[in-house]
């Protein structure tokens, strides 16, 4: 996959991460109309699955950084050492 495939995996990991403001923010606007132990159920949810959201954010993170390492490993045996060692991977 291409360094620019894994970049945007990783910024689409990073939008759905986010997503857990707007969670929390529909479940604390609700929490007048549950029962405590429903609330609580629906926190240990959200727990659980910004748990894989963020181990999903972090392997794609790690899969972007060894791809543009790799690439820039190349790129100066290839002799293009100033282009690549300024620029940054984002």
């Amino acid at each position: 996959m291409s360094l620019v495939n894994k970049q945007f995996e990783l910024e689409q990991s990073i939008m759905n991460c986010w997503n857990v403001v707007g969670d929390m923010e529909l479940l604390a606007n609700n929490f007048d109309t549950m029962h405590d132990d429903e609330a609580m159920n629906y926190l240990i949810g959200m727990k659980a699955i910004y748990d894989q959201k963020f181990s999903v954010l972090w392997k794609n993170f790690e899969e972007f950084l060894k791809e543009y390492y790799r690439l820039r490993a190349i790129a100066i045996k290839g002799g293009h050492t100033e282009e690549v060692i300024n620029d940054p991977p984002f």
